[in-house]
């Protein structure tokens, strides 16, 4: 497999400093596929799924057609009883969703923490155990010491962002409204990647 994600930066302000931050378009975003190795032709859910499709779902239920039916849901209900934040547990992915009062139910983080799942943007793959080397120098250039999930595997963490569609064309100056990531959570000791995460506002 050669050298993964994007080689597309844009300068940001962070810091006091400016950084190269690594970034994909729009069409990418919507190209996102992701994969689970293990899906047998006997399965009912698919072995790849568009990652569009998983953004925005009319329910759980549908989630469960796509991917399969989870292990464990942790639901938390509010008060209204109109809302609530699912949290759908796969052998070795994790997916959050927060269903809002208009009934819209809307993916707020996907985590992958096994070899088992991958994502795919235009053909590369990036999946939880690989080399931080099979990372592209962008990437790899973005990672710092910052890893916010509190872990002590996970010394620094790289980010990808998502640019918005009007300033898709201007190198990605800003990222989408619902401030949409991809985050790589890595092993520095051992240079492999241990956690590869999407993260929206909702």
């Amino acid at each position: 497999m050669g050298l993964a994600q994007t080689k597309k930066t844009f300068d940001k302000k962070e810091k006091g400093r400016t950084v190269q931050t690594p970034y994909i378009s729009q069409s990418e975003y919507h190209s996102i596929s992701v994969r689970d190795s293990l899906t047998s032709s006997k399965s009912t859910s698919r072995n790849s799924v568009i990652f569009q499709d998983l953004l925005s779902v009319s329910s759980l239920d549908e989630v469960a057609r796509l991917l399969g039916q989870p292990e464990d849901i942790d639901r938390n209900v509010f008060p209204d009883g109109k809302r609530f934040i699912a949290t759908l547990h796969y052998e070795g992915m994790m997916l959050k969703y927060i269903q809002r009062k208009e009934g819209r139910v809307r993916l707020n983080t996907m985590e992958l923490r096994s070899p088992r799942w991958s994502i795919s943007v235009g053909g590369t793959v990036l999946r939880s155990g690989m080399g931080v080397e099979q990372l592209s120098p962008q990437v790899q250039a973005s990672i710092d010491s910052d890893t916010f999930l509190g872990e002590k595997s996970v010394d620094g963490v790289g980010t990808i962002r998502i640019a918005s569609p009007e300033k898709t064309s201007k190198k990605g100056q800003q990222t989408t409204k619902d401030r949409a990531q991809l985050t790589i959570h890595v092993n520095r000791e051992t240079s492999t990647v241990k956690v590869v995460r999407f993260h929206r506002i909702v």
